[in-house]
């Protein structure tokens, strides 16, 4: 899954972070196998790996466990 152009040039130059809910998409564990955006952003899943968390937080975001 990916964030599309104009939503990472919507939230790079504000000071609110992009919310991705995964659950919503139909993906319920977040793997840390892609790359992110320099930019922090705020991921709803129910499961995230250790790598997926570390890469998340390195660039100041926040993984939100929902049931």
């Amino acid at each position: 899954m990916s964030v599309p152009e104009e939503t990472r040039t919507k939230y790079a130059s504000g000071p609110k972070a992009a919310v991705i809910d995964c659950v919503s998409k139909g993906v319920y564990k977040v793997l840390g196998k892609g790359e992110l955006p320099k930019q922090p952003v705020v991921v709803k899943a129910k499961f995230f790996s250790k790598l997926a968390e570390k890469k998340i937080k390195a660039v100041g975001g926040a993984c939100l466990l929902v049931a």
